[in-house]
This record gives structure tokens, sequence and C-alpha cells, in this order.
């Protein structure tokens, strides 16, 4: 304590010294009233991560959804650049990019009372990958169709195999008629 101007100096603080204080003192006519001295302590930024997550849309433009990732800090405030130029100034932004643009340089400055820090990354937008919708929309595609497929196939085989048997004189459906029902759930599946 500076006994001349009555301020206090802490040392070696950390984030648990927090806190509401109750700062008393006696003067030369007894005690001084009581005053309550919130603390805040701050730690320096030490690392700072940007996450990115880019999807390809049917359109073959892509819409960008970036992170600024700082562990364990709270009160922070951000900064966005993109291409040099400020564009946000929250954890995380949103846009969209053609994959005729040029690669996109982003920085996210996070900061608090005491520090700061950056991050950088490139952003491209490619056509190079089938977006996960149109992966899963293929594959439904392709089991349906095997399913037909396999379908008919029993059908053909059940046809003849009931022109084998009404050649030996018992009663089995005609081959129109089981192609027809075949065509029928073959709809089904393919328009419900």
């Amino acid at each position: 304590m500076n006994t001349n101007n009555f301020s206090l100096t802490v040392r070696e603080l950390t984030l648990q010294d927090s806190g509401d204080f109750l700062l008393t003192g006696e003067g030369d006519k007894g005690q001084i009233g009581s005053k309550t001295i919130t603390l805040k302590v701050h730690e320096p930024i030490s690392k700072v991560v940007i996450q990115t997550d880019i999807k390809l849309l049917a359109n073959h433009s892509c819409t960008v959804r970036l992170v600024c990732n700082v562990s364990c800090y709270p009160n922070l405030t951000y900064t966005w650049e993109r291409d040099h130029e400020i564009y946000g100034d929250a954890q995380q932004i949103h846009f969209s990019l053609s994959p005729a643009e040029r690669d996109i340089s982003v920085n996210c400055n996070a900061s608090n009372l005491v520090s700061w820090n950056t991050a950088s990354a490139t952003i491209k937008c490619s056509n190079d990958s089938t977006p996960p919708g149109l992966a899963w929309y293929t594959i439904y595609i392709r089991v349906s169709v095997g399913g037909a497929v396999v379908l008919i196939l029993t059908v053909v085989v059940a046809v003849s195999y009931c022109r084998g048997r009404r050649n030996t004189g018992m009663y089995s459906l005609g081959a129109s008629t089981i192609l027809h029902m075949t065509f029928q759930v073959v709809l089904e599946v393919f328009f419900s």
C-alpha cells in the first residue's frame, strides 16, 4: 500500500482472485464507511483458431460459416477482416462464395482488456466435392433402382416358372397379370 496516495498494488493475480472485496479503513476520527470494490482479473489471449464450415450447394455456390474460437476467455471482443476490410464483429460470420471467385483471406482478431491475438485462414469454394445432401440423394436413387431391378427379375423368374407349370396342367396367373402387377409396384416405389 502506498501511504502517500493510499493506493494498493496487488501482484500475481489469477482468474480465481476475481470477485467483490469489502474495503474498510480507519481514520483520525474512527472507522471510515465500508465500500465494496469489484476486482476483475483478465488473462492474455494465448491462441485463436478459425473453425471453417464450407458447404457446396446444388447451384454450385458455397455457404461459408466461420467461427473464431478462443478457449476459456470471457468478455472477448471479435473483429473479422475479409480481404483486409472489416467484415463483422461477432464470434462467427456467414457469407456466400462462388467457385469463380478467387481465394478469400480472412482474419479473426480477438481481444480483451489486456491483450489481443489474431488467426488467419484462406477460404475457397470448390466444385470438386459432392455436397453431402446430393450424396445421400444419389444413394437413395441407386438403392431404389436396384430394388426395382431385383423385383423385376423376381417376377420374370416367377412368370417363367408359372409357364412351365401351365404346360403340366396346373393353374397359374397369366404373365400379363404378373407383369401388370410388377409395373404397378415399381411405379408406386418410384412415385410415392
